[in-house]
């Protein structure tokens, strides 16, 4: 069976997609609370975005990461159960 890059890319699209998505919910939440409780003014607002502004896209690539590994495990499994069969 060939290998298909565009499950492989799905894969990673959604493994990135799912790890913003999460991130932004968890960050946008965090940013509000400390906004909220904690800021004293508008520099302590903007040092919180600055700081969800530069972590969001390592965690969206450690996303794709993510879902690329779950690429590989789960093809791994399939391709073990056809070499199975052949003949040594």
């Amino acid at each position: 069976m060939p290998n298909f890059p565009m499950k492989h890319l799905s894969f990673v699209t959604i493994g990135t997609a799912v790890f913003a998505l999460v991130t932004f919910l968890v960050g946008s939440l965090l940013t509000h609370l400390y906004c909220l409780c904690f800021a004293q003014n508008d520099a302590d607002i903007n040092f919180s975005m600055m700081v969800f502004l530069a972590v969001w896209p390592f965690v969206a690539i450690l996303g794709g990461y993510v879902g690329h590994h779950i690429y590989k495990i789960k093809s791994a499994g399939k391709h073990s159960d056809e070499n199975r069969c052949q003949p040594q």
